[in-house]
């Protein structure tokens, strides 16, 4: 059964009954759905889900600070699907949940694997469905601007602590950008779904049928400032032109490509060749059948077959030309052809470098300070004066 959400629209008058009852009915549904937990993320305007209290805290702040407005699908506190049930007889994807960061207990993260500055393996899926969930979230991540470098910083921040609280790896502050990156692309590709309910649609009609999930006020600015704007709708022209003239696929299957990649040999240092990953990522049924695409993959294998010391970035360049986009031919988002040249791996080596360096530096400086202590103590011996045990040294 659905949770009465009506109290939410009294944010002005918190100090009413009907709010302060909501309140209640609502922290009894969200502890009940996730099991009775210690803490549960704090919904109020100023922690924007983004931060665990107690239920108290939680109660204080909704009341003294009032509820997200826009939280209108409780996802964090246990709620699986929204005012509108999925109809008898059709299926349906349904909504994007992440039920598995959902069941994490209050202190506990998912441990993922990055490769090509994505997260592969175990839990990339959640992973991937956590930021969907994140750059919808209208508290975390605003809809108000024309494009994600207007964003502040702060919110940029506030996002990676939403991430960091449920996600964990080995280096995961050095993924950051990599991560903000992969959510930049989400972002876009979402404005760019909301963008298809304005198109052929008179702009009565665009404003009253507003997206599930989006204020009322967003939806308006969204569309009048940035759907409607001049430059929007030039680079929306333009882009459908060029979209119009592609004729072989981007790619097949729903799988993504550093995932192929990692799991033909890239987990051991040893990824496919160029033919084998085209071929995979473009396959319908373990067979190709686009006209285009088949004479593609013969120009890539006469390639490598006739030069093997060639690089995956070479061939795409000499079978589709170069490569300048922010993606690669092959490889999907976030893979630049610079990063394939060993522009990434340079800057990697560098970074280990560094760190390396300050190690270093740290070890030296505890021997020095650990040498000027047994001076200090010896000088006392000399003079006549009582001292202290010298430090223990640990290597």
């Amino acid at each position: 059964m659905e949770p009465n959400k009506q109290w939410m629209e009294l944010i002005n008058d918190r100090i009413a009954d009907a709010y302060i009852d909501g309140v209640e009915n609502f922290l009894d549904y969200a502890f009940t759905r996730l099991g009775e937990p210690r803490l549960i993320r704090c919904p109020c305007i100023k922690c924007g889900n983004a931060t665990s209290r107690t239920r108290p805290m939680v109660r204080s702040h909704l009341i003294v600070h009032g509820i997200i407005p826009s939280y209108t699908l409780w996802y964090h506190h246990g709620e699986s699907s929204g005012p509108c049930e999925s109809r008898k007889g059709k299926k349906v994807r349904g909504l994007n949940i992440c039920k598995k960061v959902l069941r994490l207990k209050p202190g506990e993260k998912l441990r993922v694997t990055f490769y090509q500055n994505r997260v592969v393996g175990m839990n990339h899926a959640s992973f991937t469905r956590h930021l969907g969930l994140l750059v919808r979230d209208r508290s975390m991540c605003p809809l108000r601007v024309h494009s994600w470098l207007d964003i502040e910083e702060h919110k940029l921040d506030h996002m990676w602590k939403a991430v960091t609280d449920k996600f964990v790896c080995d280096n995961m502050n050095d993924q950051k950008e990599h991560v903000l990156q992969h959510m930049r692309r989400l972002w876009n590709n979402w404005r760019g779904s909301l963008h298809k309910n304005v198109k052929s649609k008179s702009l009565h009609r665009v404003l009253k049928d507003v997206p599930a999930g989006v204020h009322k006020s967003d939806w308006e600015w969204l569309v009048k400032e940035h759907f409607l704007s001049d430059k929007f709708k030039e680079a929306s022209t333009r882009n459908s032109i060029n979209r119009s003239k592609v004729t072989m696929p981007h790619r097949t299957g729903s799988k993504p490509y550093r995932e192929i990649i990692y799991g033909l040999g890239g987990k051991d240092g040893n990824p496919p060749d160029m033919a084998t990953l085209f071929f995979e990522t473009r396959k319908k049924d373990d067979e190709l059948v686009e006209p285009e695409t088949i004479e593609k993959y013969a120009e890539i294998q006469k390639l490598v077959q006739s030069d093997p010391s060639l690089t995956n970035i070479e061939v795409i360049e000499k079978c589709f030309g170069p490569q300048r986009k922010s993606h690669v031919v092959g490889f999907g988002g976030g893979i630049t052809a610079k990063e394939l040249k060993g522009g990434n791996s340079s800057k990697a080596a560098l970074l280990e470098e560094l760190k390396t360096t300050k190690k270093e530096k740290e070890s030296l400086q505890k021997r020095m300070d650990i040498l000027e202590s047994k001076y200090e103590r010896l000088e006392r011996i000399v003079l006549g004066q009582p001292s202290s045990p010298p430090p223990e040294f640990e290597d």
